[in-house]
């Protein structure tokens, strides 16, 4: 389990919206985005356990392909095994910083394989741990790894997905010295689709 402090010590996600959003790098379309992704149909708590650049964001510029943020539900759930397994796929669905870009036109899963390896409680905080080993070509790909407060890994999972990213606009003198440019629906390269275009 990779060492972090407890989920307590993180900002809740509301403040962390909150903060974003108050930060003049921040576009209005960026803006949109977040305000429409940031709310979940039921009541999951989410804390980051990095700080989140604002200048990756806007940009699309390369990140790191590793992630990790503490996750439950808010509420107490029933005594059903099957119960916490199904609120806790949904709650691990393809989501993410990159869903804020409004330069990605399109995105999804290919496929998605989870291995529940022992019980949980999704109403307990639980770590998540992410990282992409690749992403290139349009597609991504993800591993991910569940464990308990006391380290316990209980879940193990992968994804590959596809997504597409509009060009950045060119000034006309960039246009006259590249040529031709991308078609808008054309995969963008492997740097651009590093670390926030990684599917969750």
């Amino acid at each position: 389990m990779p060492s972090t402090p407890s989920p307590e010590s993180f900002p809740t996600r509301e403040e962390l919206v909150q903060g974003i959003l108050a930060d003049p790098q921040v576009t209005p379309d960026i803006g949109n985005a977040i305000r429409f992704h940031i709310f979940e149909p039921f009541d999951l708590e989410i804390r980051f356990t990095e700080p989140i650049d604002v200048q990756t964001i806007k940009e699309a510029q390369p990140a790191s392909p590793r992630q990790s943020f503490w996750i439950r539900v808010g509420h107490v759930l029933p005594d059903d095994t099957g119960l916490h397994q199904v609120c806790l796929s949904f709650a691990l669905r393809p989501s993410g910083l990159h869903m804020w870009n409004p330069r990605v036109t399109f995105m999804a899963t290919l496929d998605h394989c989870i291995w529940f390896h022992a019980p949980f409680r999704v109403d307990e905080w639980l770590l998540y741990e992410m990282e992409s080993p690749r992403a290139s070509s349009g597609r991504g790909f993800s591993l991910g790894r569940l464990y308990t407060k006391d380290g316990v890994l209980v879940l193990s999972c992968a994804q590959e997905g596809v997504v597409r990213v509009r060009d950045q606009p060119q000034s006309k003198d960039q246009s006259r010295s590249n040529g031709p440019s991308q078609s808008k629906d054309q995969p963008q390269s492997n740097g651009q689709l590093q670390g926030k275009n990684r599917l969750q």
